[in-house]
């Protein structure tokens, strides 16, 4: 079922907004998307993490370009890179999700904590709540009492893919402006 927005948008955008931020599905987010355009809205459009999925792009198509993103994965990290690659040979050429980064990510840090403290089990607790140096393609994650703390990475879709974006002396107030 097809989610309409067009009510909410219509007010947000009548209120002269120049930025719209979206949490949710990658479906929901392309709804969005589309409707916003529809509307004639020319602003800028922000998309949570769950949005960190080539079905976005698939779906919104050419009004996803300029779309910004705050991911958790860096997609030009060598990790995920070779995660990517991997899960495309295996399955055919599709792609990961950010949830499916994000599960990898979470199996192998387990994977690391039982290399380092056998399968006693608060032991893995401990371990797990406190790492300051869990790898994967998250890059490192530092947990204390069981909080992460994880690099983020700002993205745009550019030419149909999420692309790194480049911060060098770029304000958060810069990521609303449209290009």
């Amino acid at each position: 079922m097809k989610m309409d927005f067009s009510a909410q948008l219509t007010k947000i955008i009548s209120a002269g907004v120049d930025y719209i931020y979206t949490q949710g599905s990658y479906a929901d987010a392309a709804r969005i998307i589309q409707q916003a355009r529809e509307l004639d809205y020319t602003g800028r459009i922000g998309l949570g993490g769950a949005s960190y999925d080539q079905g976005l792009i698939d779906l919104a198509g050419d009004l996803a370009e300029g779309c910004t993103a705050i991911a958790h994965i860096d997609p030009e990290q060598p990790e995920a890179l070779e995660l990517a690659e991997r899960f495309r040979e295996a399955s055919g050429g599709k792609e990961l999700s950010a949830h499916s980064y994000m599960a990898y990510d979470c199996a192998w840090h387990v994977m690391q904590a039982l290399d380092a403290v056998g399968p006693d089990k608060e032991a893995l607790i401990a371990y797990l709540r406190n790492d300051k140096n869990a790898q994967g393609t998250f890059g490192t994650v530092e947990y204390t009492d069981g909080n992460p703390v994880a690099p983020v990475f700002p993205v745009v879709i550019k030419d149909g893919k999420f692309t790194t974006l480049e911060l060098e002396h770029v304000t958060l107030e810069d990521l609303r402006v449209p290009f």
